[in-house]
């Protein structure tokens, strides 16, 4: 199963992903970037936090950028 990983990126700032996460797809990547964002911000949003200016870069294994999602997105999205 292809390996992806959730490099986190803001305006001034790169937090690689070095271990990855195993998905069958970019698109499933994509859902599991949404649900880890939303797990980790909720006590943060619940608290009236702001998540502006975050966001994964989704890269496959050879480390090219398959999708982008914001965090203000993942959120929107629920």
């Amino acid at each position: 199963m292809p390996k992806f990983f959730f490099h986190i990126r803001t305006a001034f700032n790169f937090q690689p992903d070095e271990d990855g996460w195993e998905f069958g797809s970019s698109a499933l990547a994509r859902l599991g970037a949404i649900a880890a964002i939303r797990e980790a911000l909720s006590p943060a949003m619940s608290r009236g936090h702001t998540i502006d200016g975050r966001w994964f870069e989704i890269a496959d294994e050879a480390g090219a950028t398959v999708e982008v999602v914001s965090f203000n997105e993942a959120i929107r999205s629920a």
